[in-house]
C-alpha cells in the first residue's frame, strides 16, 4: 500500500469525509475482488494508487472559485456569444495554469440559433485502464433569464475545477475526464454533452458519468437536501453498471455522514430526465445526477422559492438560502465529498 497522507483537510462541522481513509477501508474489506474477468487484469494491482501527495478538494476552494468565476463572467449563454467565448478562454487559462492537461472540443452542431459550441475537457490519465473513462461533467452556460448563474450551474463548474485540481494530485486506475459542457440550457438543450458523448464513444470505453448540476445548497445548509438522481427504469431493467453506480453513490452519501433528513426522499430521487446525464443515459452509460435542494417555504402559499433561472441567482443569494457563508462552505464540502468518494469507489471497481 502506498503511503496515506496523515493531515486531513478542513471538514464540515456536522460531517465530512477523509477520502484516503475510504480507500483504505475499501482495500481492507476485500470488496474489490482479485480478477477483472472482462479485461483479464489482476485487480489486486488496482488499489495501489499513489496518495502520498493527495490534496483533497475543499469547500472553501470551491466557494472562492465560484465567487471569482461567476462575478467575472456573467451572461454565459448563446445570447451573449462574446461573453460566453471569453468565459471559456479564461477557464482554459485557469486550468492550464494549474498544470492540467486541457483539450478544447468545438463541435459543428451549432443549434437553431447558429450559436457556437465548445466543450472544455481536462484529462487525468489512468494507470491501469487509460482507454476507459470516468466522466465528471457539468454545464458552463446559464439560462436566458440568468445573469450570473451562481447555483445553476456556477456551483457545478466551481466544484469540477476544485475536483480537477485535487484529482491531479493522485493516480487513478481509469482515465478521469472533467468535462465542462457548453450549451445545456434551452434553447440549445444538451448540445455540448451530446457532442461529447458522440466523440467519446469513438475514443474510449465510457465506464460511468457523474453530473453535478446545482450542487452545494444541501445539508448542512438550513433545510438543505442532497439530491441524487438515478434512472430507475434502467436499474429495474438490469442495464449493466446502473445498480453498481447507484450503490457506489449511496455508499458515498453514507461516507459523507449525510443523515436521512438531509437526503432527498430519504435516499434518492427517482427521475427519468436529468439534464446532461440524459446524454449518457441515451447510450446506456451508467450515470448519476448530483444536485441540491432546499425546503425553505415562505408566504401564505407555503411553497418553496427557487431562484435559479432568474437574475437573483447569485453567490449572495446562495449564502442567504443556506444560512450564511460558513454553512455554504460546508455544503460545498459535503457535495465534493460525495462526488470524490463516488469517483473513488467507481475507479476501484464498478466493473468488478
Amino acid at each position: 500500500m502506498d503511503q496515506i497522507m496523515t493531515r486531513a483537510p478542513a471538514r464540515p462541522a456536522r460531517g465530512g469525509l477523509f477520502l484516503p481513509g475510504i480507500l483504505l477501508v475499501a482495500v481492507a474489506s476485500g470488496c474489490l475482488g482479485t480478477k477483472d474477468e472482462a479485461h483479464g487484469s489482476d485487480r489486486s494491482a488496482w488499489v495501489a494508487v499513489d496518495l502520498s501527495a493527495y490534496q483533497p478538494p475543499t469547500g472553501e476552494g470551491a466557494l472562492e472559485m465560484l465567487a471569482s468565476y461567476v462575478m467575472t463572467h456573467p451572461f454565459r449563454n448563446w445570447l451573449h456569444p462574446q461573453e460566453q467565448a471569453a468565459s471559456r478562454d479564461d477557464l482554459v487559462t485557469l486550468l492550464e495554469d494549474m498544470g492540467l492537461r486541457v483539450e478544447r472540443q468545438p463541435y459543428d452542431d451549432a443549434g437553431p440559433y447558429s450559436e457556437t459550441g465548445e466543450n472544455i475537457l481536462v484529462f487525468v490519465e489512468g494507470r491501469n485502464r487509460p482507454d476507459a473513462w470516468i466522466v465528471l461533467g457539468g454545464h458552463m452556460d446559464v439560462g436566458e433569464s440568468d445573469v450570473y448563474g451562481a447555483w445553476d450551474n456556477g456551483a457545478g463548474i466551481a466544484s469540477l475545477i476544485e475536483l480537477a485540481r485535487s484529482g491531479a494530485t493522485r493516480t487513478f486506475n481509469h482515465t478521469i475526464v472533467y468535462a465542462f459542457f457548453d450549451q445545456q440550457e434551452p434553447p440549445s438543450g444538451r448540445r455540448g454533452s451530446m457532442a461529447f458523448v458522440e466523440d467519446a464513444l469513438g475514443r474510449a470505453d465510457l465506464v460511468a458519468a457523474i453530473n453535478p448540476d446545482r450542487p452545494a445548497l444541501n445539508w448542512p445548509c438550513e433545510d438543505g437536501l442532497v439530491t441524487i438522481g438515478f434512472y430507475q427504469n434502467k436499474i429495474d431493467a438490469g442495464t449493466p453498471g446502473y445498480v453498481e453506480l447507484r450503490d457506489a453513490v449511496l455508499r458515498a452519501v453514507d461516507a459523507a455522514s449525510v443523515p436521512p433528513e438531509g437526503r432527498e426522499s430519504g435516499d434518492l430521487l427517482v427521475a427519468t430526465t436529468l439534464a446532461d446525464a440524459e446524454s449518457f443515459d441515451q447510450v446506456d452509460v451508467p450515470n448519476v445526477y448530483q444536485s441540491s435542494n432546499f425546503r425553505t417555504r415562505v408566504g401564505p402559499s407555503n411553497v418553496p422559492v427557487p431562484f435559479f433561472h432568474t437574475p437573483l441567482d447569485t453567490v449572495e443569494q446562495m449564502e442567504a438560502a443556506c444560512g450564511g457563508r460558513e454553512l455554504l462552505t460546508q455544503g460545498f464540502q459535503v457535495a465534493l465529498d460525495v462526488m470524490a468518494a463516488t469517483l473513488a469507489f467507481v475507479d476501484a471497481g464498478l466493473e468488478a
